[in-house]
Parts: structure tokens; sequence; C-alpha cells
């Protein structure tokens, strides 16, 4: 399906294609989009070696994203060994429904998310709102 979004920027330098997905990442948590949309969401560069775990933390309504593929760009060594990057992580949604949609992106850091008793500094929360046209 084409992509007939159109961001409204939480920050500055979005972007997008005109046949392609919507781009979100750390500073754009923004955007409009239409049912059934494919959206990219960038989370950043990850290092599971030292205990990044990122996550699809809450969703509201419950249901109306779900991550359809994860992949890793740009590694600087093979997965799973130590001290290297496995590289940027990226997340495909597609997104369903209509209205305002919000979700979270939890770095579980050393198996503590965000707010959990004894969590790490770099334990860390992203929120995104999706106002979506059905």
């Amino acid at each position: 399906m084409s992509v007939s979004a159109a961001l409204m920027l939480a920050g500055c330098g979005s972007e997008r294609s005109s046949d392609g997905p919507v781009r979100l990442d750390a500073d754009i948590r923004t955007a409009t989009v239409e049912s059934g949309d494919t959206l990219e969401l960038t989370i950043g560069e990850v290092n599971s070696s030292i205990g990044d775990a990122w996550q699809l933390g809450a969703v509201t309504p419950g249901g109306a994203v779900t991550i359809v593929d994860e992949r890793y760009e740009g590694g600087d060594c093979a997965s799973g060994a130590a001290g290297c990057s496995d590289g940027t992580l990226i997340w495909v949604i597609e997104v369903e429904g209509a209205g305002t949609v919000t979700f979270d992106a939890d770095n579980c850091y050393r198996g503590a998310c965000p707010g959990d008793e004894g969590a790490e500094p770099e334990s860390e929360r992203r929120t995104y709102t999706l106002n979506v046209n059905g």
C-alpha cells in the first residue's frame, strides 16, 4: 500500500519518500497516517552485548500497532560478539484502526525496563503518537 501520510513533526529533519513508509526516530515521535500504513521506526544503535534490549511497550488502544519486521543495519561485528555494535535497530510497524494511537519503545537495559525498581539510567522509554485516519 502506498503511504499517503503527512508527518506532523515533533522535531525537525523528517524523512519520508512519496512511495515509502513514514519514518520515525528518537526525535520524530508524532505522525499522521492512514490505517494500514507501514512505518519504519529507527531505534538507533544497539549493543546487546552490554545489555541493550529494545521491545514494544504499552500500546493504546491495544493491537493498533504490530512490529512485522526487525532488522539491524551497519553492525561492526558478528551477531552476539562482545564489545561491538549490533548496528542500527529498525522496526517495521503496521498500523490498524482509526483515531489516536500511542505506543512505547522501551530499552530494558540489562533486564530492567524503565520504571522498574533498580533500573539502570540507560533504561529508556520513548513514547510515539500516531493520528490514524481510518
